[in-house]
């Protein structure tokens, strides 16, 4: 999906339509935000959605051991492997 498509426009509204709508949580309206990025990236080119699935899973496993780790060493190695794999992807790709 081009992001001058008509098809773009009709996606984008629909989102903006759900997210400005006062009845749903803010808890759901990042839930939707997110997949509806799945699924823009997805429509796009879908072999490579598992990429970020995986970069999300990482990210999302490092931010919670980061919050809840005290040993600084921990921290800094759960950081470590969340910018490799998030430089690793970008390292392969370019």
């Amino acid at each position: 999906m081009l992001f001058n498509s008509l098809g773009f426009l009709v996606f984008f509204a629909l989102v903006l339509l759900y997210y400005y709508t006062p009845a749903f949580s803010w808890v759901n309206k990042k839930r939707m935000l997110l997949l509806t990025s799945y699924l823009f990236y997805g429509l796009w080119n879908p072999p490579l959605i598992l990429l970020l699935w995986i970069s999300t899973l990482v990210d999302w496993i490092t931010g919670n051991k980061l919050a809840v780790e005290q040993n600084q060493r921990k921290r800094n190695a759960w950081l470590a492997l969340s910018i490799v794999v998030n430089l690793g992807f970008l390292a392969f790709f370019k």
